[in-house]
């Protein structure tokens, strides 16, 4: 056989391998000529092309199956979404690429299929016909609902836990613990658990009737849905705000840094103008037959012993901003806070309106006292380190977000990131 006939026959055999690994390994060990080197040219061309197109697939998956987090989704905006996707990705690389993309049923999962028929270039001059180059990708939803609270500690026992007749319920959305621990969600006595999907990187503990429904385990972790979210800036402290003790009625406060913590006494009556409140290097604490409310309001908390305390016989009712840097946070805590799972404490009587997101990366969200919390908010998310409630406390976390033109945090909500490729 001729040095062109034995190079043609290498080729074929490329053809017909579709991952193209074997005839790599055998164009590179055809004969030093002149042809050999350029069909290994184009093998090793169409290989890395190969893996161009799969990382195009992955990510359109990955960006559509977000979509089907939103109810009103049809399939059709589902794979527009994954096709633009493809055609951006794709002009940015100098490919020409044919796509599919398929919608399930129950619109859980889609699937994304490229095709590139791609001419030869140096070893068409030999009379050699490229074989096509496809790639699949598929990419689902997990738990099929919103996602209402994650629970980042990724090691400790009962990183979420209740007990007593303490209760968290979350009808519409999911919970997710990131502990691996074989308890990492735990419940006790009478407590319960109630969400549409509740699921553990570990385990969980308790009567399983305490549970509706029963917890997954052996979840993949949530990742962190906040953690590129930029913090506030911090102001200078202000004098008049400094280790401030707030009484009186009819009191309104100014956004700004309150550097020593913020106290409210007992019997005092306040309203928080619009804005960021920094609570640096001291709690926040509501005193006795306090009222607190507040709309387009964000907390921010940083330094030693910037926690919180919401005292029983308290009244309370925020609503986060709509708009600037802690739009759609109510309650963040700076990630470098030097202390790990500094206590935010609600035992108010009267919490029905906390809307917005609760984000604790290093704090503990602890419920003691035993009046439901958050019940009147069209939508509460809870992003913590751990979480705990004692006494008889209900947490609700409803996820009506089209009824409140507060925004919901990306990869929150109605717009939960937990995807993941097939």
């Amino acid at each position: 056989m001729s040095s062109l006939g034995t190079i043609h026959s290498a080729f074929r055999r490329f053809a017909l391998d579709a991952a193209g690994n074997m005839a790599l390994t055998a164009a590179l060990t055809l004969p030093v000529l002149g042809g050999a080197g350029l069909v290994a040219m184009e093998v090793s061309h169409m290989l890395s092309r190969k893996t161009q197109m799969q990382e195009i697939a992955d990510g359109a998956a990955i960006h559509a199956a977000r979509e089907l987090r939103l109810g009103n989704a049809t399939a059709e905006v589902i794979v527009a979404v994954a096709r633009n996707h493809v055609e951006g990705a794709a002009a940015g690389r100098g490919l020409s690429l044919t796509f599919e993309g398929i919608v399930s049923a129950d619109k859980k999962s889609i699937t994304v299929n490229l095709t590139s028929d791609e001419s030869l270039g140096l070893a068409s001059s030999l009379g050699l016909v490229a074989p096509a180059v496809t790639v699949s990708s598929g990419a689902k939803v997990m738990g099929g609902a919103p996602v209402c609270s994650v629970i980042l500690n990724a090691s400790d026992k009962s990183s979420l836990y209740l007990e007593k007749s303490a209760r968290l319920e979350a009808p519409q959305c999911s919970v997710y613990s990131n502990s691996k621990h074989t308890a990492a969600i735990g419940s006790k006595e009478s407590a319960t658990v109630k969400a549409a999907f509740i699921c553990s990187a570990g385990g969980y503990e308790g009567a399983s009737a305490s549970y509706q429904p029963v917890p997954e385990t052996d979840c993949p972790a949530f990742p962190d849905p906040l953690a590129s979210r930029p913090a506030p800036s911090v102001g200078a402290c202000d004098p008049a705000k400094q280790n401030l003790n707030v009484t009186g009625t009819g009191v309104y406060l100014t956004p700004g840094t309150y550097c020593g913590g913020l106290t409210i006494s007992a019997n005092t009556d306040v309203t928080l103008q619009p804005g960021v409140y920094v609570i640096k290097d001291g709690p926040l604490v509501l005193e006795k037959n306090v009222k607190f409310q507040g709309t387009g309001v964000g907390l921010y908390f940083t330094g030693s012993l910037a926690g919180m305390n919401l005292k029983k016989e308290t009244s309370i009712s925020l609503t986060a901003p709509k708009s600037g840097p802690m739009a759609g946070l109510l309650i963040y805590q700076d990630r470098s806070t030097p202390k790990d799972n500094e206590v935010f404490e609600i035992s108010s009587d009267d919490a029905g309106t906390l809307l917005g997101t609760i984000y604790l990366p290093r704090g503990h969200l602890y419920l003691g006292g035993d009046k439901p919390v958050a019940q009147k908010s069209a939508y509460t998310i809870v992003v913590a380190n751990k979480v705990r409630a004692s006494a008889g406390p209900t947490l609700v976390l409803n996820s009506d977000y089209a009824a409140s033109d507060v925004p919901v945090p990306n990869g929150l909500g109605p717009l939960s990131g937990n995807v993941r490729l097939q």
